[in-house]
């Protein structure tokens, strides 16, 4: 187990050690408190229309691939919102941290959709331009 140890001695000294968890302060000032307040509600919108979307994609049933997951983002995205103005409210950073845990998790969804999307639109695009009428909507 020599090896072993070795690996376990560099990652202890590395960056990514996470033993001893850290803090971290950010001042509220005027400008900070404006700019968290309009990203909370640019997030609570951009949620709703996003839920919207998500609904309207659940009515096809193949749509419903995408509906699905992006109604799942619309709620993320909207609850980040909501802890960051939460933050504001209590000067509370475990409501920021909360909200941007929220917002990476549904960036990661996103991304997952988005790549899916594209994969999709390329194959209906191939097989409909082939004129194979495979995928013909």
């Amino acid at each position: 187990g020599g090896k072993m140890n070795d690996l376990e001695e560099l990652y202890s000294k590395s960056n990514f050690d996470i033993s001893k968890e850290k803090s971290m302060t950010v001042q509220l000032d005027e400008i900070f408190k404006k700019k968290l307040g309009f990203l909370g509600t640019f997030q609570q919108v951009i949620g709703i229309l996003a839920i919207i979307n998500g609904a309207f994609a659940c009515i096809g049933i193949i749509t419903a691939i995408i509906g699905v997951p992006v109604i799942i983002i619309g709620l993320k995205v909207f609850k980040a919102g909501g802890a960051y103005k939460a933050s504001l409210l209590n000067a509370n950073g475990e409501d920021l941290k909360n909200g941007l845990c929220e917002t990476s998790d549904a960036a990661k969804l996103y991304l997952i959709v988005l790549i899916v999307f594209i994969v999709l639109s390329f194959f209906h695009y191939y097989y409909d331009s082939n004129d194979s009428g495979i995928i013909s909507v």
